[in-house]
């Protein structure tokens, strides 16, 4: 059997029966926390347990051996079948019935941290400074080996092609990494040549992100000058540094995103904002042209020239109505006056003699009114209109 070479299939399929076949990895329970909690669409969950010395990956197929209770750092009994997974040689426990126990030492330290610094206000929404729109340089803390620090700068260049990325390399997990982590925030603050920070690392599982729990990196977080985000593990984990920074990405990834403004849209606000400046301007000189026109017709209106312009306008209009009222004053007067030069024409003794009648005068000159004035043998004159008669009396009536 020494010289014997057996295929990869061939050791799995003898690793599967010797887990099959052993009565005590059947049924057995086991204590321990819990970490890397998750479930699928499916209803499926995936998660390990573990103690100070070793862990297991378990999966339960069953969505109802799941107590609503289980999260990550609880400490749990769980029962099930020990096998062996050939497509990826994995040993794992497929698990029928889990038991709530406790809470895992790590996960009741994340909770009394937390809750010690959201009692003194650290994570308050009134203390979170703003992310500036247009970031011309960010400060990256995370491992220079880790993907999360080559996802955030391809996705930054991409968006935003020429952004300046600074990265801090720091440990993200283990003793050392909290310290690690709160140099690159004191080398940021100090050199003030950044306009924002990320600080973060890729998924992991509980305890590998649990440097970022650590109640110092914490409180320097909140103390930064800078805007910080905090972009660590993937979407459903969780850490201090999250509540304590100014905005939490859910990845490295996300936080690129975030903070990066897409240089096609801004080009597009530019272009979009020129054009309703110009508008505007075009309508405001519009409208100044406009008052300037009305400005000068009323300057124009009351020029001195236009001024004496209308004067003489209504000086002119004044001297026609004058004249017009002169006139008709005249024709009337006029009219009035031939009037009464008929009448006293009329009444006058020319007048008289020129419709049939005479004047007598007697010898001496003297008007005769009555026919009593003359005797028989009396000469008088008789005038006429066109001339005059000298006559005599030779007879008498009388009425």
């Amino acid at each position: 059997m020494a010289d014997t070479i057996f295929s990869v299939s061939q050791v799995s399929e003898y690793l599967e029966k010797k887990l099959l076949l052993d009565p005590m990895l059947s049924s057995i329970h086991v204590r321990g926390e819990v970490t890397n909690f998750s479930k699928s669409s499916k209803g499926q969950a995936y998660f390990t347990i573990k103690d100070d010395a070793s862990q297991i990956a378990c999966v339960a197929f069953d969505e109802s051996v799941i107590a609503e209770t289980i999260e990550n750092g609880s400490v749990v009994v769980v029962t099930g079948e020990i096998g062996y997974y050939k497509r990826f040689g994995k040993v794992n426990m497929v698990v029928s019935k889990i038991a709530a126990e406790g809470q895992g030492d790590l996960y009741e330290q994340f909770l009394l941290t937390k809750a010690r610094l959201q009692a003194e206000g650290i994570f308050d929404a009134e203390h979170k400074k703003p992310l500036p729109p247009y970031p011309f340089s960010i400060g990256v803390i995370t491992s220079a080996a880790g993907a999360a620090m080559h996802d955030i700068i391809n996705i930054a260049e991409r968006r935003f092609p020429g952004i300046s990325i600074q990265v801090y390399s720091s440990v993200v997990q283990g003793d050392d990494a909290p310290k690690s982590l709160i140099s690159g925030l004191a080398h940021f603050n100090e050199t003030k040549d950044v306009d924002l920070i990320i600080i973060g690392r890729g998924g992991g599982s509980f305890e590998d992100l649990f440097a970022f729990n650590d109640e110092s990196l914490a409180r320097a977080i909140y103390a930064s000058g800078i805007p910080v985000v905090s972009a660590v593990g993937h979407e459903v984990d969780f850490t201090i540094a999250d509540f304590a920074a100014d905005f939490r990405a859910p990845t490295p990834s996300a936080a690129a995103e975030l903070c990066v403004p897409q240089l096609e849209d801004i080009l597009g606000q530019i272009a979009y904002r020129r054009e309703r400046f110009i508008a505007v301007l075009e309508q405001r000189i519009m409208s100044r042209q406009a008052e300037i026109t009305d400005k000068k017709r009323i300057l124009e209106r009351h020029s001195p020239a236009e001024q004496l312009a209308q004067s003489e306008n209504r000086l002119e209009r004044a001297k026609q109505r004058l004249l017009r009222q002169w006139e008709t004053e005249f024709e009337l007067k006029n009219h009035m006056l031939k009037e009464i030069t008929d009448r006293l024409t009329a009444l006058s003794p020319a007048g008289i003699l020129a419709r049939g009648f005479a004047r007598i005068t007697d010898k001496k000159g003297l008007p005769v009114k009555t026919a009593s004035e003359l005797h028989i043998g009396d000469g008088f004159t008789a005038t006429f209109a066109d001339g005059a008669v000298d006559a005599e009396v030779i007879q008498k009536e009388e009425h």
